[in-house]
C-alpha cells in the first residue's frame, strides 16, 4: 500500500492512536514517579497511648462486652428453640387452627357470593316490576 492510497480518515485514525499511546506512556511515567516519591514519617520513641476516663465512660470494657455477647447468644438460643418447638410440636396445633380459620373464611365467602347473587336477582325483579308499573300507568292515562 502506498502512502498516496491512504485515506484522510486512516491518517486521522493513525494520529489518534499515536496520541493515545503517548498519553498512556505519560500516565504510566507519572504514576511511577508518584509511587517512588515516599514520605518518611517518624514518631518519637517510645509511643505511649493513654486511655482517659472519658473513653471508659463512652465505651464498654472488654468484660462487659463479653458479658453482653454471652447474653445475646443465650437470648438467640431461646428464640431459636421456641421456633423449633413451633415447628415440631405446637406447629400442628397452629396448623389446625389455621385450617379451621380458612374453612370459616371459605364458608363466609360462599355465603357472601350467595347474598350477592340474590341481591342481583332481586334488583332485576324490581327493575322489571318498575317497568311494568310504568307501562300500566301509561295505559290508564
Amino acid at each position: 500500500m502506498m502512502f498516496a492510497e491512504v485515506s484522510q480518515m486512516e491518517v486521522w485514525m493513525l494520529i489518534s492512536q499515536v496520541v493515545m499511546a503517548l498519553a498512556t506512556v505519560g500516565a504510566l511515567l507519572f504514576m511511577a514517579a508518584a509511587f517512588n516519591k515516599r514520605q518518611k514519617v517518624q514518631f518519637q520513641q517510645p509511643v505511649s497511648v493513654t486511655i482517659t476516663e472519658e473513653l471508659h465512660k463512652v465505651f464498654a470494657s472488654k468484660e462487659n462486652f463479653d458479658k453482653h455477647i454471652a447474653e445475646n447468644r443465650h437470648e438467640h438460643d431461646n428464640i431459636f428453640s421456641k421456633i423449633g418447638g413451633v415447628d415440631r410440636g405446637t406447629g400442628a396445633k397452629i396448623s389446625t387452627e389455621v385450617t379451621a380459620i380458612h374453612a370459616r373464611i371459605n364458608l363466609l365467602d360462599k355465603a357472601t357470593g350467595r347474598l350477592e347473587a340474590a341481591t342481583e336477582f332481586q334488583n332485576q325483579q324490581l327493575a322489571q316490576m318498575d317497568s311494568k308499573i310504568t307501562r300500566l300507568l301509561e295505559r290508564k292515562s
